[in-house]
């Protein structure tokens, strides 16, 4: 059963937001089962890593992965809650992703991928690309900041 509260909050939540909630939970448990898989089957990971790629596979390993993982899960309940700081946070989350995305494509992939940037200006890439940003936006949108912003308001008893 949801208290008083709790329920407001659920009822004033813009769908939006809850859907990318929800999927920022499932991206931090799928980072969980790739992690698991990827410790599972590490001589396999090992046997191959070049010299080329080694460097960026281990950042990536032991800090940027689990940085997503950990960030996308407290901002998933950040929103789910109406936090304005998880509201700030998931636009910076998008920037960082975005970010990534586009330096993967065109300084770390090309040296280890062919056609990195080839494949980051595809249509799936560039849907991926508009997606952070429109999600970013949303963010700012006014009726997504009134619902954050009404969320801390005190209840009348």
């Amino acid at each position: 059963m949801l208290s008083s509260a709790e329920n407001k909050i659920a009822k004033q939540r813009p769908v939006a937001v809850t859907v990318l909630a929800v999927l920022l939970a499932i991206y931090a448990a799928f980072l969980i089962v790739v992690f698991i898989i990827l410790f599972a089957n590490i001589e396999k990971v090992h046997s191959r890593l070049t010299p080329s790629n080694t460097e960026i596979f281990f950042v990536n390993v032991i800090l940027v992965d689990p940085l997503r993982m950990i960030l996308a899960a407290t901002l998933s309940v950040g929103l789910w809650r109406l936090h304005i700081w998880a509201r700030y946070g998931a636009a910076l989350f998008a920037g960082w992703l975005l970010v990534d995305r586009i330096l993967m494509a065109t300084v770390f992939a090309p040296t280890v991928v062919p056609n990195a940037l080839k494949s980051a200006l595809s249509p799936s890439g560039i849907i991926r690309l508009v997606t952070l940003i429109v999600i970013a936006g949303y963010l700012f949108h006014p009726a997504v900041t009134n619902a954050f912003t009404n969320a801390k308001a005190p209840v009348a008893s």
